[in-house]
This record gives C-alpha cells, sequence and structure tokens, in this order.
C-alpha cells in the first residue's frame, strides 16, 4: 500500500462483534515504530486494491473496508480497524489535540477520557438509523476521545468498550477531523452520536477540511443535544477574547483551542513547535487559562520558588547559630531552629541582633501557632 506520511504511529485497537458485523479482536495499547519504505499502491477501490485487502494477513471478509483508507499488513489510516499489531497512524496535530484534551477532562473530572475507546451500538440505535447508513451496518464506532460518567481509580483495570445494550453512553465525545475522516465525522457519526444520545459532541479541524457552513470561521467547536435529540451548536461565549471559548456543560467549564502561535502573547509561554494546539480550560479560582504546559511550568516556578525559601531559610538558621552559639544553650537553638523549619521562615538578622544585645527574649524568635512554641531556658 501507499507509503505513510508520518513517520511516527500510534497503535490502538479495537473489540469487534460477530454479531454487529466484525470479528472479534483484542484491544491494543499505544505504541511507537518506525515503517518501511512500501510500493505504490493500486487505485483504491480498483480489482487490484481489493486483492491486496484479501492477501492481508489479518484480512477480515466481515470488515467493511473502505477504499478512502489505506491497510498494510503493519499500518492502517482506518481509525475504526483495530486488529492486533496493526498501527493505526495519525498526525502530530491530531496526537497533540488529543493529548491536551484528555489532560482537560481528566484534570476537571478524574480519570474518565479514554482514547479509541470502542462503542457497540445497541439495537436501538441501530433501527434509529437510515437502513444504508454507515454505523448501522458496522455496528460500532471509535471516538477519538470518549468521556464515560465513570471515574475510575489510579491503576483500576481500563475499560476497552461499551455495549449500548447495558452501558450508558459516553457523556462527551471529541473528534479531529482529517483529510480521510471529515465527512464521517460530520455527517454519519454526527447522526449516530445524536441517536445514542450523547449529550455533547466538538470537533477539532486543525487542517481546516470542514466547509464553512460546520467550521464558522473556526477550528474548534461542539454541538449540544437539545430536548428532541438532536444537535444544536454550542454558542460562542461573548466577551472572551480573540480566541473561540465555549462553555462544556459536562465539563462545568469554559475551554478553548490555542494554537501554539497564540501562546507567547496569550498565556506568556513561547512554543516553537507550530503543529502543537492545547485545549485549555478557564480556572476561576486562579485567574488563568490552564493546560498542560501552563501547569508543567508553575510547578516548575513553585518548586524554584520552594528551593529559593530553603535557600534563603537555610542562610537565616546558620546567622542565628553564628550570633547566639555563645548566648543560648545548644537546646534552645536546636527549638528555634527546629520552630523556624516548621514555620518555613525565619527572623531576620535585626530580630536576632536584638536577643543577643539583651532587647528581646530569645522566645521573640518562635513564630507563634507552632507545636513546642513556648520551650523552656
Amino acid at each position: 500500500m501507499a507509503t505513510p506520511k508520518a513517520r511516527e504511529q500510534e497503535r490502538t485497537g479495537t473489540e469487534g462483534d460477530a454479531a454487529n458485523g466484525t470479528a472479534d479482536r483484542p484491544f491494543n495499547g499505544a505504541a511507537t515504530v518506525a515503517l518501511p519504505q512500501l510500493p505504490a499502491a493500486p487505485v483504491p477501490g480498483s480489482a487490484a486494491w481489493w486483492a491486496a485487502i484479501r492477501a492481508l494477513t489479518h484480512y477480515d471478509p466481515a470488515y467493511p473496508y473502505d477504499p478512502t483508507h489505506e491497510y498494510d499488513d503493519e499500518y492502517t489510516t482506518d481509525p475504526d480497524y483495530g486488529v492486533d499489531g496493526v498501527t493505526y497512524l495519525t498526525t502530530e496535530p491530531h496526537k497533540e489535540a488529543l493529548a491536551s484534551f484528555k489532560y482537560t477532562v481528566d484534570a476537571l473530572r478524574g480519570p474518565c477520557a479514554w482514547r479509541e475507546f470502542t462503542v457497540h451500538l445497541s439495537d436501538a440505535v441501530r433501527q434509529a438509523l437510515p437502513p444504508d447508513h454507515e454505523f448501522r451496518n458496522k455496528g460500532h464506532l471509535i471516538p477519538d476521545v470518549a468521556v464515560l460518567s465513570e471515574v475510575f481509580m489510579p491503576g483500576e483495570p481500563l475499560p476497552r468498550a461499551c455495549r449500548l445494550e447495558v452501558d450508558p453512553p459516553p457523556l462527551l465525545v471529541l473528534e479531529v477531523l482529517s483529510e480521510s475522516t471529515w465527512q464521517s465525522d460530520l455527517g454519519p457519526k454526527l447522526d449516530t452520536y445524536a441517536a445514542m444520545g450523547i449529550a455533547e459532541y466538538w470537533l477539532y479541524d486543525p487542517e481546516g477540511h470542514a466547509p464553512p457552513a460546520y467550521a464558522d470561521g473556526v477550528s474548534f467547536w461542539g454541538w449540544r443535544l437539545d430536548d428532541t435529540g438532536s444537535y444544536v451548536r454550542i454558542p460562542r461565549q461573548p466577551g472572551k477574547g480573540e480566541w473561540a471559548v465555549y462553555h462544556s456543560e459536562v465539563l462545568a467549564a469554559d475551554i478553548r483551542m490555542l494554537p501554539a502561535a497564540a501562546r507567547d502573547m496569550d498565556v506568556g509561554m513561547p512554543d516553537e513547535t507550530e503543529s502543537r494546539h492545547w485545549l485549555q480550560w478557564w480556572d476561576p479560582d486562579q485567574g488563568l487559562w490552564r493546560d498542560r504546559e501552563v501547569d508543567a511550568e508553575r510547578r516548575h516556578q513553585a518548586e524554584a520558588e520552594r528551593k529559593t525559601q530553603e535557600a534563603r531559610l537555610d542562610e537565616r538558621v546558620a546567622g542565628m547559630h553564628s550570633l547566639l552559639e555563645t548566648e543560648l544553650s545548644g537546646a534552645l537553638l536546636a527549638q528555634i531552629e527546629a520552630n523556624w523549619h516548621r514555620a518555613g521562615q525565619g527572623r531576620t538578622a535585626s530580630e536576632v541582633a536584638a536577643v543577643l544585645l539583651g532587647q528581646a527574649d530569645w522566645r521573640s524568635l518562635l513564630f507563634p501557632d507552632q507545636p513546642n512554641s513556648r520551650g523552656n531556658e
């Protein structure tokens, strides 16, 4: 098949359902591989193309292969095709957007957002779709990101799929549009997610594939299910700046997708990697837009400040010992030092000098409301 453009890939998989027209397949975790150069592919949909499909080692006669995608023994561009050992190719903007979306969901709701999560349709959902509908025949979808109603604890086994006959649908799904998926994302998937009762459907279009009638001049937008079971456009929040901001009821937060080129001017963090895109949420308590990189930078700043404070405290402790070592016993000096470490701060040199000169009692060096702050001479 055709040589892939991307050289970093992500391996994913699905669980199939023979009753829904797909064979059982195990789910795979993520991995990165380097693919070899491959010969040119035959014309998609031609007899030669189908002959190559049937020659695949993992060929499944029940699977509805799509000529708009590539299939090889080692990789595919079909996001709904999951086979052990077959790599699903994604672009860097695609992967960055999914990673930032999952980080945001985890920060706001806890661990409940899963990538490449298989949703098997119920008979009721399939019957609600037209007879020739793509997903009525396929019987399942694999959203780029699915937000579940249940929060999972760290270390708890992750679910691989849900079946709408017995499980609730995801609360929210995200799809990143690509050259090979945008028509499905804006058409059959839109109908199917609405029939499934998914409250919010978000789309990100980093390469501008969506027609203007859908995108409306932005690269990130969402739909919300109304009382009639139809999707309506989630309105842009007024007065929120240049970048489109929306309120997600599922996430209970204002969110926006910020391109890398805007990070320096908007959050003060230059990002030279133009392909990166970050989903951010507004934190009213901290008064800032947060994302994975913003949080990492704030942790770095907090750690640097902690080390500076520790160094300053060490200097004051050393100065206190130097000035008072002949005036107070070692036990009292140790008590003052322990008190300062508990408080995370030390008294100034002038305050220590006042004790040295007999102008203040040594207890004045202790910080109040600390354990063992009264002591004995």
